[in-house]
């Protein structure tokens, strides 16, 4: 039974985006984590779709809701690589489209929307990376760490500090003076490419920036309250194919002479699982309405907490089903595993989500 969020145009949307899935993405995926890359054809496919971005002209193709449908399926295709990867897109696409102040904002967002440029948001560690302006140009000196998209991207929009100034520029990888130095060998979100990036001395014009000071601390709050909820709705994804893992694995697997679904204490545990799984899909959902018709509720706050510790519940429940099984690369049970446990890392095992429930 659908959520009330849904209506039969999204249902029917989710019905069809599956289908897609199953045909064009599935049997890639394990080549993809194994690349540690997915291919650029993956965005210009979605971009062909009306898939990618959300501006004003594509809203008539695809609301939030679609939106949300869109990440918790690409989280089912059994990594998080995909999902990450829109998820950065689609983010540098948004922000191009609400700061469009610079004249050179229309030739990057026609490039990303139509998948012809990918795109990535990353913030710049005042410790790691320099960003001094001076005689015209934003001169970029250091290195940034763990750039999702890294390997892909064609334009990364930076988010900078510098003494008393801070904003939002967008930089051209083609500039000179960058260099992708390598992709991480990360053990989950493998697919994601994440990689170090590194600045030489690059000028970019200061027509590049696209805002600065509260509108820039704006655009942030705005960009991390997306990311909650998309991480929600990966991890709510994540889960289920972990629950749907154990599920099928408990019925073919024989232990004493019977399958591993027919005793009782398994039963239970895959039960407690689905109903932990759905408590959180179902607040998910809520924060998914409350952050389209902008409610500021509890829900918002406390969705990725919850969401994330669910997962890693549902995650390692499912590889304790698959016993000595679950940590063999061909059961891709660990890598659901794998994949959660990074989104638990990046929260630093979440506290500083406590900070914003506290708000």
């Amino acid at each position: 039974m659908s959520h009330w969020i849904f209506s039969e145009e999204h249902d029917m949307f989710r019905s069809s985006f599956k289908k897609m899935i199953r045909n064009e993405i599935e049997s890639r995926i394990e080549n993809w984590e194994e690349d540690q890359l997915i291919p650029k054809w993956f965005i210009a496919r979605l971009s062909e779709l009306g898939l990618t971005g959300m501006t004003p002209d594509r809203e008539k193709s695809m609301d939030e809701v679609m939106e949300a449908v869109l990440m918790e399926e690409l989280a089912k295709t059994g990594a998080a690589g995909p999902a990450l990867v829109l998820q950065e897109h689609n983010n540098a696409v948004s922000l191009l489209d609400r700061t469009n102040k610079s004249k050179l904002v229309p030739d990057f967002l026609s490039a990303a929307l139509e998948g012809k440029r990918i795109g990535t948001t990353v913030a710049a560690d005042p410790g790691d990376m320099t960003v001094k302006i001076k005689e015209g140009f934003f001169n970029l000196n250091g290195r940034l760490k763990n750039v999702r998209n890294g390997g892909m991207a064609d334009f990364l929009i930076l988010s900078f500090f510098d003494d008393d100034k801070s904003g939002f520029i967008t930089v051209d990888f083609a500039s000179e003076g960058i260099t992708v130095q390598k992709t991480e060998n990360m053990l989950g979100w493998r697919s994601s490419s994440v990689s170090e990036v590194e600045f030489r001395n690059v000028k970019i014009s200061t027509e590049n920036l696209l805002c600065q000071g509260d509108e820039a601390e704006k655009q942030r709050r705005l960009i991390n309250d997306q990311k909650r909820i998309t991480w929600s709705l990966i991890c709510t994804g994540i889960a289920e194919k972990a629950l749907e893992a154990a599920v099928s694995y408990s019925r073919t697997r024989q232990q004493f002479g019977s399958a591993l679904s027919e005793f009782q204490s398994l039963r239970h545990k895959m039960a407690d699982m689905a109903l932990n799984l759905e408590k959180s899909r179902n607040m998910t959902y809520r924060a998914v309405y409350d952050s389209i018709y902008n409610i500021d509720s509890f829900q918002r706050q406390i969705v990725l907490e919850e969401a994330v510790s669910m997962a890693l519940h549902v995650c390692d429940e499912a590889l304790q089903i698959h016993g000595g099984a679950g940590y063999m690369m061909e059961f891709p049970v660990q890598r659901f595993w794998r994949d959660t446990k990074m989104f638990d890392l990046h929260l630093n095992n979440i506290p500083a989500e406590k900070v914003v429930m506290s708000l």
